[in-house]
């Protein structure tokens, strides 16, 4: 989510109001699948505002968030695999308080030693990470983006396709672009990137929003990063879409389609927004889908 003009007051909400609220001060949780463990980092606390919803019946909204605000996480992943070390997603930056640098820091892995960063997509709280400044955050890390994603918002063609106030998001682009060069490696959604690791099409969201399936050990881990930003309202109501989706009906059709894949099965669900401890499994009973949280294989 970029720098939204008009919604100033809802954007300081989303990042500050549950910073002493609600969960747990857990910023790692780890969940393994055979030698690769997956550690859950949050990078900001923060709440996703019942405003921000699309199309939601307020007496609805009330009920279910009896808080008047949905509990919420801006989260970044490392997966810690035999021969590499892998972020999904950066986080908010230095800049804009993102922890995500930090907790590596305080688990003995210097900005260095991250080999790979896979993108869900290119909105600031997922990129803002990639910089310290005007250089690299992560100098030796190559850095994967789904094709349409990246020509997306490298083209400022496209600003009357996205939604209101995004700038900043072409901005970083162009800031990505130029600093990271031949280190970006574009792909087409549902190749293959690694022996264990399949992108996945989950576009709405962004142009070329990905998620990221990782098959290790027996289990499945989906890096699902925004396709859905609250959990008690939109895995009940699929068809609630947030302002921050470019293509709402295509977003809701993602969402469907990921929910119905899910559902019932052994598959772990990572979100870029979920509540501690960030990971589900989805269920779906009578035509309705619900979610369970996943405890931590580690702490």
């Amino acid at each position: 989510m970029c720098k939204q003009a008009g919604i100033v007051l809802l954007t300081l909400i989303l990042s500050l109001v549950f910073m002493e609220r609600c969960f747990a001060d857990t910023d790692m949780f780890s969940y393994k699948a055979g030698d690769i463990t997956v550690v859950r980092l949050v990078d900001k606390q923060g709440g996703v505002p019942p405003e921000v919803l699309i199309g939601a019946d307020k007496a609805m909204l009330k009920s279910v968030l009896p808080e008047g605000i949905c509990p919420a996480m801006f989260l970044t992943f490392l997966i810690k695999s035999p021969t590499d070390l892998i972020l999904v997603d950066t986080g908010n930056g230095e800049a804009r308080k993102g922890r995500t640098l930090a907790l590596l820091k305080q688990m003995g892995i210097s900005k260095d030693a991250i080999t790979k960063i896979l993108l869900t997509h290119m909105h600031g709280d997922h990129v803002n990470g990639l910089f310290s400044g005007e250089s690299k955050a992560f100098p030796q890390a190559e850095v994967y983006v789904e094709q349409s994603e990246f020509r997306f918002w490298t083209d400022r063609k496209n600003l009357s396709r996205a939604p209101a106030g995004m700038a900043s998001c072409f901005d970083n682009a162009e800031r990505f672009a130029r600093l990271y060069g031949d280190k970006i490696h574009l792909f087409k959604a549902g190749e293959t990137l690694f022996p264990w690791l399949t992108s996945v099409a989950m576009p709405g969201h962004t142009e070329g929003h990905t998620g990221f399936l990782l098959t290790r050990g027996g289990k499945r881990l989906l890096f699902a990063g925004d396709f859905l930003h609250c959990l008690p309202v939109q895995t009940a109501h699929p068809e609630i879409s947030v302002i921050w989706d470019s293509d709402q009906n295509l977003a809701k059709q993602t969402r469907v389609k990921v929910l119905e894949r899910t559902a019932n099965s052994e598959t772990i669900v990572l979100g870029g927004h979920f509540a501690n401890p960030g990971a589900v499994h989805f269920k779906q009973s009578g035509g309705k889908f619900s979610y369970q949280f996943v405890e931590p294989d580690v702490n």
